[in-house]
């Protein structure tokens, strides 16, 4: 398979690591985003799943060589980790203090 260059109306842009991290190959490159549900974070297997994925996020070898994605830079990835940490947060503070979970205390 052969990687094409794309012409988004300012010229011929062919892919590269760069290129697609900075946004210049569109359409063809997007983010990719993965979205846990609050509820599924308040069990601290998932929410350390979701820490570990977002921490291997930056790794060239993994992301870019195995999965042939584009990886997170350091400021993206400490700001999805920020972002993590208060979903999980707010998800393990709001079921430990009622376990009926129905919102009311009994």
């Amino acid at each position: 398979m052969k990687a094409l260059g794309v012409d988004n109306g300012g010229g011929c842009v062919e892919l590269s690591l760069r290129t697609a991290k900075n946004g210049d190959y569109e359409p063809l490159s997007r983010p990719l985003f993965t979205y846990p549900a609050k509820s599924a974070l308040a069990q601290k297997h998932v929410a350390e799943f979701a820490k570990f994925w977002l921490e291997k996020a930056t790794s060239q070898d993994i992301v870019v060589e195995e999965v042939g994605y584009i990886p997170l830079d350091d400021g993206q990835k400490q700001q999805a980790m920020n972002t993590l940490q208060q979903a999980i947060d707010e998800a393990q503070g709001g079921s430990s203090g009622n376990s009926s979970g129905n919102g009311t205390q009994g």
